[in-house]
């Protein structure tokens, strides 16, 4: 299979498709892409690969993300630096949510991903830096959930920031 169009890097060699296109997934930061993602993400019936392409950021906001089995989402370009992290700006990945986590099932994979909860602000002043730590206290946020007798999920190069807890395994 010839190299999706938003597919670049080693990443592309291995058989996998783009998240954003003709499924409604738009990965803007702003548009909900929860309920077009699973109805996506539900077509992988034998598993696969997936990619979310450089700088973009899947809004996850109604509901829950759920990786299918054996389906692996990765992120692609340098969605992990520490300068893009800090600014917030031309990360790869995901933006959950207050009420929201991913699901993973079995041998479900997340690599190269930044995974953010919505309404982080970039280079916090001191005043925002202690209002959101104060938020943090009273929510019990999850970024990832990995349910009983799920084996095989794999989380890898992923960067989990503003949850309360990063990994819940039941």
């Amino acid at each position: 299979r010839a190299a999706a169009p938003d597919c670049v890097g080693s990443a592309c060699g291995q058989g996998g498709v783009p998240i954003v296109g003709g499924s409604g997934i738009v990965c803007d930061g702003v548009t909900d892409d929860t309920s077009a993602l699973n109805r996506y993400l539900e077509t992988f019936t034998k598993g696969g690969t997936i990619f979310v392409p450089e700088g973009r950021q899947c809004l996850i906001a109604s509901g829950n993300l759920n990786v299918p089995d054996n389906v692996t989402i990765v992120g692609i370009g340098s969605a992990l630096s520490p300068a893009r992290a800090i600014t917030l700006s031309g990360v790869t990945g995901f933006i959950l949510g207050p009420s929201s986590t991913i699901v993973m099932q079995r041998g479900a994979q997340l690599r190269d991903l930044f995974i953010r909860s919505d309404g982080l602000t970039p280079n916090p002043t001191a005043s925002q830096a202690i209002a959101a730590v104060s938020a943090w206290g009273k929510s019990s946020s999850v970024a990832v959930t990995i349910p009983a007798n799920t084996g095989g999920v794999q989380l890898r190069n992923d960067l989990i920031v503003g949850f309360n807890t990063a990994i819940r395994s039941h």
